[in-house]
């Protein structure tokens, strides 16, 4: 009777283990969805407000949600420390490992940043358009992969415990 209880236990914590292992995804989501809306909020408080770029990159630190928001709170900082924006978004990109960002999601990001506080407002726009543009796209194909990921690793972390519990009983 205790070797069945144990096998169950096994078994429900390996199927945890494996639900849990979508995680990564989810934050790449939330992620990925923070941008999209700091964006938006960029676009309009640069063409229609005409915010300067370090008082903007402070505003959306304090607004976005995380895990977005860490990239802004480590831009504004590093602008802090006298650097010019181009490189305080190089380096916030780099270091901010809670975005989970693919490569060409961070390449994305780089060329907008390549961009920003460099012209006029109007010429701006167009950029950040086409990063929010390419990022929901990423966005739409991660929300897709979740669900099948989802599935497939709560399925591997079943039968991993079902297996686990068959050798040890």
């Amino acid at each position: 009777m205790l070797r069945l209880i144990g096998a169950g236990v096994i078994v429900a914590c390996c199927t945890l283990l494996g639900i849990n292992a979508g995680g990564r995804s989810r934050q790449r989501v939330r992620a990925l969805s923070g941008l999209i809306s700091s964006l938006e909020i960029m676009k309009s408080e640069i063409c229609s407000g005409l915010t300067p770029l370090p008082e903007l990159i402070g505003m959306l630190a304090g607004q976005c949600a995380p895990p977005a928001a860490e990239l802004y709170v480590k831009c504004s900082e590093l602008m802090g420390k006298r650097r010019s924006f181009r490189d305080a978004w190089r380096r916030s990109l780099a270091e901010c490992g809670e975005l989970c960002l693919l490569d060409e999601e961070e390449q994305v990001l780089l060329e907008l940043g390549n961009t920003l506080g460099r012209y006029e407002a109007e010429q701006q726009r167009p950029a950040l358009e086409h990063a929010q543009k390419r990022l929901e796209l990423f966005l739409s194909i991660e929300e897709k992969e979740q669900t099948e990921k989802k599935r497939i690793s709560a399925a591997l972390g079943a039968g991993a415990g079902i297996m686990l519990a068959l050798l040890l009983v």
